[in-house]
């Protein structure tokens, strides 16, 4: 079965995922949201400036671009800026902060700093892999409030003397 690699734009994280030709493009906005926790009436997908339909499939809009795409990722904000639990994984304990989409990386160190103890200057965060910057909001790394069930990843930036 033919497939392609498509990478996703729009967001300091980018990810990347193999999808089969015959998928439909709903069917590749399940598997986003699978990955990223960002509901599939959320996003927004597009290529070349044209919004990607959900009944069309992956081939009719990449097969012959094969092994690979970009597409741009939009997700819509949540109206009313509600709060939302995410867990902060730390060696083998789980940290669960609340926060909004708009809550800055800085900001939820400091969160992380009152609830753990631990220095916000020593923390590196990271969302499937990619370590999260200070300024950015932290939905730019795809943490979004829906199913509650984002992870950020924490770990220590110490260097020793």
């Amino acid at each position: 079965m033919a497939a392609i690699v498509l990478r996703f734009t729009g967001k300091e994280l980018i990810p990347v995922m193999e999808i089969p030709l015959s998928a439909t493009i709903n069917e590749l906005k399940e598997r986003i949201e699978a990955l990223l926790d960002v509901h599939v009436t959320r996003q927004t997908l597009s290529f070349n400036r044209e919004t990607l339909r959900d009944d069309k499939t992956v081939g009719y809009y990449f097969s012959n671009l094969l092994p690979h795409a970009t597409v741009a990722l939009a997700v819509q904000t949540l109206q009313g800026e509600p709060d939302f639990n995410i867990s902060v994984k730390f060696e083998e304990d789980m940290i669960d902060v609340r926060v909004k989409e708009t809550t800055l990386v800085y900001d939820l160190k400091g969160m992380i700093e009152r609830r753990s103890g631990i220095l916000s200057k020593h923390m590196k965060l990271l969302r499937l892999g990619t370590e999260m910057v200070d300024h950015f909001p932290i939905s730019s790394y795809y943490v979004c409030g829906e199913g509650e069930g984002s992870q950020v990843e924490l770990t220590l930036n110490i260097n020793p003397r």
